[in-house]
């Protein structure tokens, strides 16, 4: 049974300190988790791009700051 954010926290409500504390234990770790799954989504599509050839690589502090500028 799936159960709705506000029902999820209708639930929470009134339990042990210790057991909303493992809880928010848990989300954190989950949270952590998926973002780096996301990040590491984003290094495959951006490496991928530049093997494709669609990104630019600046050495230049100027040319970096003027292609932004173009954008």
């Amino acid at each position: 049974m799936k159960m709705t954010f506000s029902e999820l926290v209708d639930e929470l409500h009134g339990r042990p300190s210790e057991e909303l504390s493992e809880l928010a234990d848990l989300a954190r770790r989950y949270a952590t988790e998926q973002r780096r799954q996301e990040i590491a989504e984003n290094g495959k599509e951006g490496l991928a791009a530049y093997k494709r050839g669609e990104l630019k690589t600046f050495t230049d502090t100027d040319d970096l700051m003027r292609s932004l500028d173009e954008a």
